[in-house]
């Protein structure tokens, strides 16, 4: 009897190391707000690998067409919580394995790209001077 309890707890543990995800379908569109179409476009799902040091990683990578709808599909065993990012546009979400999600987009996208930052009217010159330390 010892040896079958044995070989039981092998068998599950070679079985769930070779475990997959469940699909998670997530797709929409983006679009802009001044009417800006958001054609053949990079569309990345990121996860954050490590919270501590916010380190993220891409586990799913595409396209959106040339009406900026888009639809992208990674196999993940857990539930996570993950970005979409579309260039400088970001929306989150947490993904759960075998679900599918439907998210629509909207956002000054060429204001975005043409951006250098919030609140940065006179960015050139801000680079360009020395740091200043508070600590006197």
């Amino acid at each position: 009897m010892k040896n079958y309890l044995i070989i039981f707890l092998i068998a599950c543990c070679s079985i769930s190391s070779f475990a997959t995800g469940k699909a998670v379908v997530i797709k929409g569109s983006i679009k802009g707000i001044k009417g800006f179409v958001y054609a053949k476009q990079p569309v990345k799902i990121l996860i954050i690998e490590d919270f501590i040091t916010n380190t993220k990683k891409v586990i799913k990578s595409g396209f959106t067409d040339e009406f900026g709808n888009y639809e992208l599909s990674v196999s993940i065993l857990k539930t996570q919580f993950a970005f979409i990012q579309f260039k400088k546009v970001e929306r989150t979400l947490y993904i759960a394995p075998g679900k599918s999600y439907f998210i629509n987009v909207f956002a000054p996208i060429k204001d975005l790209e043409n951006s250098h930052g919030f609140f940065c009217e006179r960015c050139e010159e801000s680079r360009n001077q020395e740091y200043v330390s508070w600590r006197d």
